[in-house]
């Protein structure tokens, strides 16, 4: 566990001492969604060998024909478009009735291409990336190949959201659709547990509440960042605190975990906290758990409501450095926050 204290962002950058990391909070954001279907309304259209079964539930859905040879659907953009350049990787939560390979063509078809994820029979995210990339190339749409060729049978699709991020990231939890959990399980010190409208909420119950996902394989040399966006109870005094396990330092344990106090907002809205861990000495090989204590001590005990919006790994290291520490306090922008081992 660390303590931590406000420094200015060029402290920030020179604390890379073993056991250093550092927090932002409320960046500008590195992710656009293109579509996550959360609206009710289904905005796919042009079918080829497909049709539309409908938007509900946090997904929509399409219907493959029996036999189709080239199947293809587009989902237009529901905001502006989209720039390939600066936003050139690619996640898309998907499943169907028949695993199969898929493809991506964003609209207009000259622009660049993303290809060969794997549909599974349950929803998994798929990260890409945008392939013949040329400088200012954007688009309006997306084009998508379910499958290169259908069964006798009518197959079913189900597309949960697509996302454009600036830096390579992996959604650990989006909970996007109704009832998603992405992998994520919890204890009896959390209840009333919800997921609808593209978030998990529930109220804490004990001391040590603990939402866990495991099963996970991420190069932390890569994804050296965890990107948390959270509303807390306004009620709420207590820390969170973070956990985690990789094949060289297995966990959860005590020495690997990063504490959050007097830097979260409780006002009962979304902030996003930005952690860099890449100076966090047992940060090391490949992240296989991840342990979020959204709140803990007495304070949880006595119930206090937390909803989640994502839980993100980013790139950290592609990460277009923001303006000095001492500017950001000026303009009421960003905070940094550096710590460090006892």
């Amino acid at each position: 566990m660390k303590t931590a204290r406000i420094t200015t962002f060029s402290i920030a950058l020179s604390a890379a001492t073993a056991g250093a990391f550092t927090l932002s909070v409320d960046p500008a954001p590195l992710t656009q969604i293109f579509d996550n279907f959360n609206d009710g309304v289904d905005t796919s259209t042009n079918f080829n060998n497909m049709s539309s079964a409908g938007e509900a539930g946090g997904f929509a859905s399409v219907n493959m024909n029996a036999g189709a040879a080239d199947p293809q659907l587009q989902f237009p953009t529901p905001g502006a478009p989209f720039n390939s350049t600066s936003h050139p990787y690619f996640r898309v939560n998907t499943r169907g009735t028949v695993g199969s390979p898929s493809q991506v063509f964003p609209l207009p078809a000259a622009g660049p291409t993303v290809v060969g994820y794997s549909t599974t029979t349950a929803f998994a995210e798929s990260q890409l990336a945008f392939a013949n990339v040329a400088p200012g190339v954007s688009g309006t749409g997306l084009r998508i190949d379910p499958r290169g060729g259908g069964t006798a049978a009518v197959e079913r699709f189900d597309y949960d959201y697509v996302m454009l991020d600036r830096v390579r990231t992996i959604g650990l939890g989006e909970f996007d659709y109704d009832g998603a959990l992405d992998g994520w399980t919890f204890n009896a010190g959390i209840i009333n547990n919800v997921t609808s409208g593209s978030t998990f909420s529930a109220l804490t119950a004990s001391n040590d509440p603990v939402l866990q996902r495991g099963g996970l394989s991420a190069d932390t040399n890569i994804y050296d960042t965890l990107e948390i966006r959270i509303a807390l109870d306004p009620l709420s005094t207590s820390r969170m605190e973070i956990f985690w396990g990789t094949n060289t330092f297995p966990g959860p344990a005590g020495g690997q975990s990063v504490s959050l106090v007097n830097e979260l907002i409780r006002d009962g809205n979304f902030h996003t906290y930005r952690i860099n861990m890449a100076d966090e000495a047992a940060w090391d090989g490949n992240l296989n758990l991840l342990r979020l204590d959204p709140l803990a001590d007495g304070d949880a005990a006595a119930g206090r409501s937390f909803e989640i919006d994502y839980v993100r790994l980013l790139e950290g290291s592609a990460i277009i450095p923001e303006p000095s520490g001492a500017l950001l306090s000026m303009l009421g922008g960003f905070l940094f926050f550096a710590r460090r081992r006892r």
